[in-house]
C-alpha cells in the first residue's frame, strides 16, 4: 500500500512478483483512476497507521502490517517479503 495526498501512480512492484499494489489516497480518484486506487475520505487509514506522503506498507494476506517505510524501496521491500515468508 503506498500513501499519497493525491492519486498518483503506484511505485513500480513488477519485479516483486505475488505483490498486489494500492494506493490509497486523500483526495478523491477521479473516474479514470483504476480500482488500485483508494480514497481515503474519512482519513481513517492516515491516523490508523500514521501515513504520510509516500510512505509504504507490505500488508499480509491476513491485513497485519509485515513492515512499513517513508518511501518506496524494492530492496526494502523484497528482504521484507522474503522474512515474511521464511525464505531467509
Amino acid at each position: 500500500i503506498s500513501y499519497k495526498s493525491a492519486a498518483a501512480p503506484m511505485p513500480d512492484c513488477d519485479a516483486l512478483t505475488g505483490l498486489d499494489s494500492l494506493v490509497v489516497t486523500q483526495q478523491k480518484p477521479g473516474p479514470d483512476e483504476p480500482a488500485s486506487v483508494w480514497w481515503d475520505a474519512e482519513g481513517f487509514f492516515a491516523d490508523r497507521y500514521t501515513a504520510c506522503e509516500g510512505c509504504f506498507y507490505l500488508v499480509r494476506p491476513d491485513q497485519h502490517i509485515a513492515a512499513s517505510w517513508p518511501a518506496f524501496s524494492i530492496e526494502a521491500v523484497a528482504a521484507a517479503m522474503k522474512r515474511s515468508l521464511a525464505m531467509e
